[in-house]
């Protein structure tokens, strides 16, 4: 092969995968306002406003970590799960908030769960029981779709059957609720993940993010709003991914 071949084929690849040495590229700073206290506000100055939605998201999901009444964050929070948006960020995001608020219902459940428990000393059989006393907005989960309930037992004590119970959407039934969240951050995949951007002729700026081994993630290559297994793409950077999953913002440095 010619010389010109090698520098031209050559000068085409770094062209086409657009890649920085991922060492040269720290990651975002702004990584630290996700899952880090109470707060969930970043006051840092230079903030992408590809990220911005997110932090709004990340702020209301701090005060429901931390315990606030969801009267007083359900509001903002549906500002995300009632978006119309099909694609992009704003889907992963809308995707996350839906989980959350399926949380906030559970605890409505709770109250019609335990009302029935104290007249019989047992969990309903079925979630039927109860349903035709639970306001129109409980009767299906977010997505519209059928709540998944089941009678279980105390860790302890497994005969006891009926004196614990699990409720959670059909996408999710064993959605962890919002009181365990504070100690059970969302766990970052354990996928081999990696940065590559393309700028073709019309300037436009094509990114995709490389994902590789791991349970329900497929190789390939993914855009925001793009979900595999448990995880939305919501932003991505040189440096770093910022994932969405039903428990918590994950930001994942290269």
């Amino acid at each position: 092969m010619r010389a010109r071949d090698c520098i031209f084929g050559a000068a085409f690849m770094a062209l086409f995968l657009g890649m920085e040495p991922l060492s040269a590229v720290p990651a975002p700073a702004v990584f630290g306002a996700f899952n880090s206290d109470a707060k969930g506000v970043f006051q840092g100055q230079g903030v992408s406003p590809e990220v911005v939605p997110a932090l709004e998201l990340e702020t209301v999901l701090a005060r429901a970590r931390a315990g606030e009444e969801p009267a007083r964050w359900l509001p903002e929070l549906r500002r995300f799960s009632r978006s119309e948006s099909a694609k992009g960020a704003g889907l992963a995001l809308k995707e996350m908030a839906l989980y959350w608020e399926a949380r906030a219902q559970v605890l409505e459940f709770d109250q019609l769960l335990r009302s029935a428990y104290r007249k019989k000393a047992i969990f309903p059989a079925k979630l039927d029981e109860i349903l035709a006393s639970a306001p129109e907005a409980l009767q299906r989960d977010p997505w519209g779709e059928a709540w998944v309930y089941q009678r279980t037992a105390p860790a302890h004590s497994p005969k006891l059957v009926g004196q614990r119970y699990q409720l959670g959407p059909t996408r999710r039934p064993g959605l962890l609720p919002l009181e365990a969240l504070a100690k059970h951050p969302p766990l970052k995949p354990d996928f081999r993940l990696e940065y590559a951007s393309f700028s073709g002729g019309n300037a436009q700026s094509i990114v995709s993010l490389k994902v590789q081994g791991g349970p329900g993630a497929s190789a390939g290559h993914y855009q925001p709003g793009e979900r595999f297994g448990d995880y939305w793409v919501v932003w991505m950077h040189p440096g770093g991914v910022l994932l969405a999953h039903p428990d918590g913002f994950v930001p994942v440095a290269f």
